[in-house]
């Protein structure tokens, strides 16, 4: 058996599959492949898609959409693309504080004209059975909240939701680890853990947050 990283320790008890929310190129894959669970991965952009759809390869039981998940349907954003010291990563919104945490992060360039859809809407066009995935895994730079309410009432159907968040406004507009805890707390939801990964103290982290129900 794999060894898990910290904040996918969970894995072991997801009965059936997860929606993947920020894909980027696949990273985790693997940990999902080594349960047997079938996986829907949602990436925006079009050189990350392409990387991912070819990851993808040999793993049948999970498929990539190219798709921007918001809180509204038919929203037009501008992508802005970001280089840091160990992956690029994409946002709606532009710096806050991550400047703060990440002083060395770039915006390389921007991709406009982006249409968003809800989780919900989403997932009712490709007729996929909610029934199907137990977890919910999203890390779009400050957009998590966005994504969850565009869920709606699919969020009553997980039992996990794992989101990458800090303790400060990270970028302009986007919520933080707070504001998570309060949103899904209406739905039943409570953190069992958040892994800080990167902070500056006197400032504050970022952070893999867990909920389950």
């Amino acid at each position: 058996m794999i060894e898990l990283p910290p904040e996918y320790a969970f894995l072991p008890e997801v009965k059936h599959g997860v929606i993947h929310v920020g894909a980027n190129s696949g990273q985790e894959r693997i940990y999902y492949a080594e349960f047997g669970l079938r996986v829907v991965w949602l990436e925006p952009i079009p050189r990350k898609f392409a990387e991912l759809v070819s990851n993808l390869t040999d793993y049948p039981e999970q498929q990539a959409f190219r798709r921007l998940i918001t809180d509204v349907d038919g929203g037009e954003y501008t992508l802005h693309l970001q280089r840091n010291e160990e992956q690029q990563s994409t946002s709606i919104f532009q710096f806050s504080g991550h400047k703060q945490l990440f002083p060395w992060a770039k915006h390389r360039l921007s991709l406009p004209g982006v249409h968003s859809v809800t989780l919900a809407t989403f997932m009712a066009c490709e007729q996929l059975n909610p029934v199907g995935y137990d977890a919910l895994v999203i890390d779009t730079e400050g957009a998590e909240l966005l994504v969850l309410k565009g869920a709606g009432n699919l969020l009553h159907g997980f039992d996990f939701v794992l989101v990458e968040a800090g303790d400060v406004e990270l970028y302009a507009g986007g919520c933080t680890l707070g504001e998570l805890d309060a949103y899904l707390g209406n739905y039943g939801f409570q953190q069992e853990y958040a892994i800080p990964f990167h902070s500056k103290p006197g400032f504050g982290f970022i952070c893999n947050a867990l909920y389950t129900r």
